[in-house]
């Protein structure tokens, strides 16, 4: 029976994603090489949040590609967002036709608010949750204590909190720096952007530090798991194949898969 109920689910996650990213074209385009990690954190959230009346929270949901197949299956779904709306602060999100995107979200009932969880909860949001997911968000923080912090306020007791952000210790980062070169963010960007309007990584974790990190916030740490995650292009070029190889080598080094993702309870 756990064998059959885990085939429709996989069935049922990857139809809600491709009817998530039809549904959110033009806008979805460029994150097709982010489904198999968007399948991961789905696939999560059935395990271990199998109640579909079940509210979660996703934190930086972007264009709403995840939440949106959350919804297609039967959960409750709010979002943060804060970049997708505007550029005073930085043009690196800005999307096109926002009001076209509300549309969207408005249609499939996915409720978006926008402010920066990185600076706290406001005093007048109130809601609690089962869950809350933050995808590719933590490394855009200056301060994660605050921002785990946040977290466990939006948690109802034992609410549970996934966690995925990229891995320093990635294999091509380690032979990026065997080779002098850095592993930190584009320094053009960095050095014109500034404080203020680099939205980049400001700094990226290893699975143990996000382990920690969890635990000093209050939480218990249920698995953390060094996987890969992108979605790899069926076009053989050059750098395609060095790409393969790169995480074929990666599967018999300890933590150097592409990203680190953390479940773990509100304790």
């Amino acid at each position: 029976m756990d064998r059959i109920n885990q085939v429709n689910n996989q069935q049922q996650i990857n139809k809600a994603l491709d009817k998530s990213f039809e549904l959110l074209l033009p806008w979805s385009y460029s994150h097709k090489h982010e489904r198999d990690y968007m399948h991961m954190v789905i696939k999560s959230v059935l395990d271990y949040v199998p109640n579909r009346d079940a509210r979660i929270m996703d934190l930086g949901s972007g264009v709403g590609i995840l939440s949106i197949a959350l919804r297609l299956l039967g959960y409750k779904v709010d979002g943060v967002e804060k970049y997708v709306f505007s550029d005073k602060e930085s043009p690196m999100y800005k999307v096109d036709d926002v009001e076209k995107l509300k549309k969207v979200w408005q249609d499939y009932e996915f409720n978006v608010s926008e402010f920066d969880v990185a600076g706290g909860i406001p005093d007048s949001f109130n809601e609690k949750y089962e869950v809350v997911i933050n995808t590719a968000v933590i490394e855009h923080v200056k301060n994660p204590k605050l921002f785990l912090n946040s977290i466990y306020k939006l948690l109802k007791p034992k609410g549970v909190v996934i966690t995925m952000t990229p891995n320093l210790t990635v294999l091509h980062q380690r032979l990026r720096f065997a080779l002098g070169r850095s592993v930190f963010w584009d320094i053009k960007e960095f050095f014109d952007l500034g404080e203020k309007g680099f939205t980049g990584h400001w700094r990226e974790y290893t699975k143990a530090e996000l382990i920690k990190m969890h635990e000093w916030s209050g939480f218990s740490v249920i698995k953390a798991i060094n996987t890969n995650i992108f979605s790899l292009t069926k076009k053989m070029s050059f750098c395609n194949i060095l790409h393969l190889l790169v995480r074929l080598i990666s599967l018999f080094i300890f933590n150097s898969k592409e990203a680190n993702i953390i479940i773990a309870q509100k304790s």
